[in-house]
């Protein structure tokens, strides 16, 4: 009788356990929804960054080459400038330069940023499928083990018996492997978000360098 109500109690356990992972599961289903849209959109607006970047870096290359020119003409006796307005330009095309480089260079990071955040809710999706599949096969597994107490309590033949118990077993087995699965899942989504994280660390700190360029 006392192997019946721990039986009973495994059973109730692994039902209660099922519901939390279902829940989980549906929880991350929908955060890796959003992380995926984020990313995607993120993507599109780094494209636009990156074809902005590279007009602003060539509109920053004619700006010096005119200085440049300017220079020529200047040194030949051809055309007469300003020397400070010319040391003002040269001092305003390095700048234009600086600030271009280091912007492509933030929109790059950006990409990588937002590619990594893509393939993390890519992962996170499957997570979420396989925690799923976890909570239905520990339902399964309540069913099974009351069926293994019904063949008891109803004094079915040993054969029967037997058969329940190792139908139970044997899906308690598959629910360790899964387990460990899940868990090495979890190990590597951890390790991309912290890939993530230095990242965001490189990203901030091109920030600071483009505000010093900016009050420099």
């Amino acid at each position: 009788m006392e192997k019946i109500v721990q039986f009973e109690k495994l059973a109730s356990e692994n039902l209660s356990i099922a519901e939390s992972n279902r829940k989980v599961a549906k929880r991350l289903k929908s955060l890796a929804k959003s992380e995926l849209d984020r990313s995607k959109a993120m993507s599109q607006l780094v494209k636009k960054e990156l074809e902005m970047t590279k007009i602003r870096k060539e509109v920053a290359e004619e700006m010096k080459n005119l200085v440049e020119e300017k220079l020529k003409l200047k040194d030949s006796g051809v055309l007469k400038f300003s020397d400070t307005e010319l040391k003002k330009e040269i001092q305003l095309s390095i700048y234009n330069g600086k600030v271009a480089i280091m912007q492509k260079l933030i929109a790059e990071n950006q990409q990588k940023l937002a590619d990594l955040e893509e393939e993390i809710a890519k992962e996170r999706q499957k997570y979420a499928k396989e925690t799923l599949n976890f909570a239905k096969k520990r339902e399964d597994l309540s069913k099974k083990l009351n069926a293994y107490i019904n063949t008891i309590k109803e004094e079915s033949s040993d054969n029967q018996i037997l058969k329940a118990k190792k139908s139970c077993e044997k899906l308690q087995q598959d629910l360790i492997k899964e387990k460990k699965t899940l868990l090495l899942k979890e190990k590597e989504i951890k390790m991309m978000e912290i890939r993530l994280a230095n990242l965001e660390r490189e990203l901030s700190a091109k920030f600071s360098e483009l505000e010093q360029i900016r009050n420099s």
